[in-house]
């Protein structure tokens, strides 16, 4: 019985790590960055009686990866006090725009969007051809953050599938 239930626990653990190495480069692939995963503590569960119950180990996994450049700095933008500028990336269409620090969290501008976004309520005319990016149901906690959630609006609204803005 011992050796059944090691064997057991054996093939359980080996399913685990290789679930978890398809995982790690799902993400890794999706980010296109480089990863360094490390799997770690895996038990299976006793009861009081501290025999083994024949359920599925729990599991805690810990992957490291490694952080990528920041966004803004990828798009070009550049810091000016609490102000950063730069332009939204789409394919090959970009938008000037601006964002600003309003104690912790960012205000979005962006000029003359697209007309279908001008009609949506999350853009509000401001002066000129600059309409804020209203964010819902909370704003973004860092440049970054914002810059992405625009050109994913500006995406869909073109119909293209991905907003990664290839430069």
């Amino acid at each position: 019985m011992k050796q059944a239930m090691a064997n057991m626990r054996r093939v359980v653990l080996e399913d685990l790590r290789r679930e978890c190495e398809e995982v790690a480069d799902a993400v890794s692939d999706f980010f296109g960055i480089p990863r360094k995963p490390s799997v770690v503590d895996h038990y299976v569960p006793r009861d009081d009686t501290m025999r083994r119950l024949v359920t599925p180990p729990k599991k805690r996994i810990r992957v490291e990866i490694t952080k990528p450049e920041a966004l803004w700095i990828e798009r070009g933008w550049q810091r000016q006090g609490n102000v950063w500028r730069g332009d939204y990336v789409v394919g090959d269409a970009r938008w000037h725009g601006h964002a600003e620090d309003v104690g912790g969290y960012f205000d979005f501008y962006i000029e003359d969007p697209p007309h279908i976004l001008k009609q949506h309520h999350c853009y509000v005319r401001k002066r000129g051809k600059t309409y804020f990016v209203h964010f819902a149901p909370a704003r973004p906690s860092s440049v970054s953050v914002g810059i992405s959630g625009v050109e994913y609006q500006l995406a869909r609204a073109l119909g293209i599938s991905s907003s990664t803005g290839s430069s």
